[in-house]
Order: structure tokens, then sequence, then C-alpha cells
């Protein structure tokens, strides 16, 4: 049987969503925003495999 795994944020989705919403995102926001996406990842794809 598979199984499901996260495997991130749509970049180029999340980047229009907040361009629709007049939102401006800095490069280094950028960075932060895939430090937290590793950490949410991993968490999820621990919960999974248990």
């Amino acid at each position: 049987m598979g199984s499901v795994m996260a495997i991130g944020l749509d970049y180029q989705g999340a980047q229009a969503g907040l361009a629709l919403a007049g939102i401006e995102v800095a490069p280094e926001t950028w960075a932060q925003v895939q430090v937290i996406e590793g950490g949410a990842r991993e968490a999820m794809n621990k919960r999974r495999q248990r």
C-alpha cells in the first residue's frame, strides 16, 4: 500500500495569491518561509509515518 507525503509549498501559487492580495514579500521573508516550511513538512511526514 502506498503512502502520502507532504512535499512543500507551491511557491508560484503562494506568490500569486499574495500578489492578488496586494502583499509584497521580500527575499528575506521567503527565506524565513522556507525554514518554517521545512519544519512543518518534517512534522507532517513524521505524523504520517506512525
